[in-house]
């Protein structure tokens, strides 16, 4: 069974980074006392204050601790990460979706927000879709609420406001070890934003959110940034010729620059078709929205980039199909 249902990178840790994490559980006994060693490694990793970054368990606690602490109501365009709707609704706080999906094409339409409000915007997005820092920034400064972006993707592609940050009382950032590293099981990420904005949601917090094994674990993969880099550059690469392969067999492929493949059919009958196909060859993709996005109808299909032995034997699947039709 080859599941690319979570859009999570396959391939594991390395083994040189494993051995690293020989002693990560050594003070598991006791409550974490890590966190501000691993704040200062990111601080200087960012060229940051420490007092602009608060530690978080994953972006999806992120999204939750903005949502409960800073908003009266909630903005999100659609397609994009599930979570910008299930916070607040689980939240019961008043949420609004808006529309950025125009013939195929990922399209915001700059407007001005009201105090007390958080616009969350997912850069690269996801399922597909990129944001200019142009159209970021103007967003942030026609806002009179607060602007909170999930950059959990930033590495793989778009450029972040992070350095003019200063400039933007009302902007957050959210960043994540789980695409990145290749740590989504460990939950793991962090809030960056003015000292003020991370002092109130701090204040609003649970206290030891983060475990010090993940913290361990991050300290020790942040000194093999290049490297994760690298494996980015690579994966990306591979996806751009998957990506390649589907639209040569004429499947109309939404490109994109993080790890989802996406196919829009013409109608959720033939996607249902090619699903069912590969359920039957036991391949477990997505179809609609599936686990992690919002706004996609049942004529789309959504699947991880997983190893390359499991995309080989995909591929071979997907050859076999127009024949299975």
């Amino acid at each position: 069974m080859i599941n690319l249902k979570l859009g999570t990178i396959k391939e594991p840790l390395p083994d040189f980074i494993l051995k690293r994490l020989e002693y990560a559980f050594d003070n598991a006994n006791d409550y974490p006392q890590n966190y501000e060693k691993l704040i200062g490694k990111l601080a200087k990793h960012h060229k940051i204050n420490k007092n602009k970054i608060l530690l978080v368990n994953g972006t999806d606690g992120s999204i939750d601790l903005i949502t409960r602490v800073l908003a009266n109501k909630v903005y999100y365009y659609e397609p994009t990460y599930y979570e910008f709707w299930a916070a607040p609704k689980r939240n019961n706080v008043k949420y609004k979706s808006l529309k950025s999906l125009y013939c195929d094409k990922y399209v915001l339409k700059t407007k001005s927000f009201s105090r007390e409000t958080v616009l969350f915007l997912c850069n690269p997005n996801n399922p597909f879709g990129e944001i200019s820092l142009e159209q970021i920034l103007d967003f942030v400064s026609k806002s009179k609420g607060y602007v909170a972006i999930d950059e959990t993707y930033i590495e793989f592609s778009g450029e972040s406001p992070l350095k003019v940050l200063d400039k933007y009382p009302n902007l957050l950032l959210m960043r994540s070890f789980s695409k990145t590293y290749a740590m989504a099981g460990l939950r793991i990420g962090y809030i960056i934003a003015a000292p003020e904005l991370i002092k109130t949601l701090e204040e609003r917090k649970v206290f030891f959110d983060v475990s010090s094994p993940s913290v361990e674990t991050a300290l020790v993969v942040l000194d093999h940034h290049d490297y994760f880099k690298e494996r980015i550059n690579q994966l990306l690469k591979q996806k751009r010729m998957f990506d390649n392969f589907l639209i040569e067999k004429g499947f109309n492929v939404i490109r994109n620059n993080i790890n989802n493949i996406i196919i829009h059919f013409k109608s959720e009958i033939e996607a249902s078709k090619f699903l069912k196909y590969l359920n039957k060859n036991n391949v477990l993709v997505n179809q609609g929205d599936g686990i992690s996005t919002i706004g996609l109808d049942k004529s789309w299909i959504r699947f991880a980039y997983g190893t390359e032995e499991q995309m080989r034997k995909v591929a071979r699947i997907i050859e076999r199909y127009k024949s299975y039709s």
